[in-house]
């Protein structure tokens, strides 16, 4: 394993938004992603799409599929740091960061790692306002992470895959143990309730 920092092994863009004034520019086909987008680990669509004008007339880029989007600027950032991996090609708006990593192979470790250092990240990057809270995006590119081997990487994530998988067939296993008690109380219930002849 190696140390670096975060600007050496991703390329941070921003993003931008067209003239809302324009209807030109606007219910294309680009997927324009913006902070309430990010409600999962994963992107593939938007809320909000832009036309290829949009995109031309405006600061927002076309992003590669396989990228890191995370929300920069929201008043999310009180309690936590959404970071997301878009699947398709898309644009972000100005409150989105977007770190290209420089091998896209990385894009999934690189994800684990931000989650694992969600909380440092909070406490030490991330400037609050009265309601909106931003990143320091200069020393949050400068924040040292931890690399180690591609190798090393991909047994991280399979392993972390797996316990995501694990942990998540454990909540689907309480749920249905908590349907089934809900179950056997009202039959008691009703049985409890019956009188007898």
């Amino acid at each position: 394993w190696v140390w670096g920092r975060l600007s050496e092994i991703v390329v941070i863009t921003g993003g931008g938004t067209p003239s809302m004034n324009n209807p030109d520019f606007w219910n294309g086909n680009i997927p324009w992603v913006t902070p309430k987008d990010m409600s999962s680990n994963q992107i593939n669509g938007s809320e909000m799409k832009i036309t290829q004008l949009g995109l031309d007339n405006s600061s927002a880029k076309l992003i590669d599929d396989g990228s890191i989007l995370i929300v920069g600027r929201s008043g999310i950032l009180r309690r936590r740091l959404p970071v997301a991996i878009n699947l398709i090609p898309c644009s972000v708006n100005q409150d989105m960061k977007v770190l290209t990593p420089i091998f896209k192979i990385m894009n999934r470790f690189l994800q684990m790692m931000l989650y694992g250092l969600e909380q440092n990240i909070l406490r030490n990057y991330v400037k609050f306002g009265m309601t909106v809270h931003s990143l320091r995006y200069d020393e949050f590119s400068l924040m040292p992470i931890p690399i180690p081997p591609l190798a090393e990487q991909h047994r991280i994530v399979n392993k972390i895959d797996q316990l995501i998988q694990f942990c998540e067939e454990i909540e689907t296993t309480i749920k249905q143990n908590q349907n089934y008690a809900q179950e056997l109380l009202q039959v008691a219930l009703k049985e409890a309730l019956t009188p007898v002849k």
